[in-house]
């Protein structure tokens, strides 16, 4: 009989992620960004001196600013949990996801599965296959928000930067020609850092050693395919490059609404897995939770499994997002880093740490 893993918490996971946060200042509690906050602020006290005559031209103002900075307030509650409980240091492995992934995927397959037409939100790991996801989204009905974390700085700083050359790049082969000039992504790369604002996060920022990572994008880069978003010849493995050109409008439109952001912080993390859930209409609507192969690296490829009791434990916090109408995407490297979907939080045997074969 096949061992299974079952994530069997005892008692009830969402009280525990209560009491773990308890007396922690609410990082999320009105979803306004900061620099929305101030601008209400302002507006507030300017139509106070203003009076009658002009309160209907200070109101439509003030509905203007209320709109939601999803992105900035997603990154900035992360560097709040930082402050409080720094991130784990994970060393990688080997290449990084930089803009790339292993993962590959059938689009088609994957949205028979779904139960319902998804109409909320990205939640996951990394600056890679995220973007991808975004194809299992009617082009009509974009996610209303990616929001992504990881643990890794490089994966940080280049998801940012890409972010930022989103919404001031006009097209495709503009933002791949500027992610690809030394100058101007050094440029992007201090914005970035300087933005930043937990103290920790920030000097892990600056630890990265820039023009490697940039080296690693070019070589990413040039193995974009001119159709499709699947890189032929490299195991079927999906072309982030490509699934970012070809939902370009629907990115760049999320981004400059400030509709994505990515930040370092662990996924599992109860905290950020609390705030997630109680993310504008996350709890109501279809949205795609993609955990990747992160089993993999709790278990170090299934060598572990079942014996990091408590990191096995950890990860059952992700089912305070199932929602009934969500889905869970994931993979192993046993799997081959094929991603399937799954109604509820994946279940994992010892077979799927086994390796049928090499890249």
């Amino acid at each position: 009989m096949t061992e299974k893993l079952k994530w069997d918490v005892a008692g009830d996971i969402s009280e525990e992620i209560k009491d773990s946060i308890k007396g922690q200042t609410p990082s999320w509690k009105n979803y306004l960004s900061h620099v929305a906050a101030e601008h209400l602020d302002k507006e507030s006290k300017e139509k106070t001196h203003q009076g009658a005559a002009n309160s209907i031209e200070a109101t439509e103002i003030e509905k203007s600013e209320r709109k939601l900075h999803l992105g900035s307030d997603f990154e900035q509650m992360l560097s709040v949990i930082a402050e409080k409980s720094p991130p784990p240091v994970l060393e990688s492995g080997g290449v990084m996801a930089l803009l790339a992934t292993n993962e590959f995927f059938d689009i088609e397959e994957i949205k028979k599965e779904l139960p319902i037409e998804l109409d909320g939100y990205i939640f996951g790991v990394g600056a890679g296959n995220i973007y991808s996801l975004t194809h299992l989204f009617d082009p009509e009905k974009p996610p209303r928000a990616i929001m992504s974390v990881d643990v890794i700085p490089e994966v940080v700083l280049v998801g940012r930067i890409a972010i930022q050359l989103m919404k001031r790049t006009g097209n495709f082969n503009e933002f791949l020609r500027v992610l690809q000039t030394e100058e101007m992504f050094l440029e992007e790369a201090h914005e970035v850092i300087e933005k930043e604002t937990s103290q920790i996060v920030k000097q892990r920022l600056q630890a990265v050693n820039v023009k490697s990572v940039l080296k690693d994008i070019g070589g990413q880069a040039v193995h974009t395919p001119t159709n499709g978003i699947i890189e032929y010849g490299f195991h079927d493995r999906v072309s982030v490059f490509a699934a970012i050109r070809d939902r370009w409008e629907v990115l760049q439109k999320l981004a400059r609404e400030d509709n994505i952001g990515i930040g370092l912080a662990d996924m599992i993390d109860g905290e950020v897995v609390a705030s997630v859930s109680n993310f504008g209409e996350f709890r109501n609507t279809a949205n795609v939770i993609y955990v990747t192969n992160i089993i993999d690296h709790i278990t170090d490829r299934g060598t572990n499994f079942g014996e990091n009791d408590k990191r096995l434990r950890a990860m059952g916090t992700l089912q305070l997002l199932d929602n009934g109408k969500s889905v869970f995407l994931d993979t192993t490297q046993g799997r081959n880093y094929k991603l399937r979907v799954s109604q509820h939080l994946p279940e994992y045997s010892r077979d799927d740490f086994k390796i049928t074969r090499l890249f």
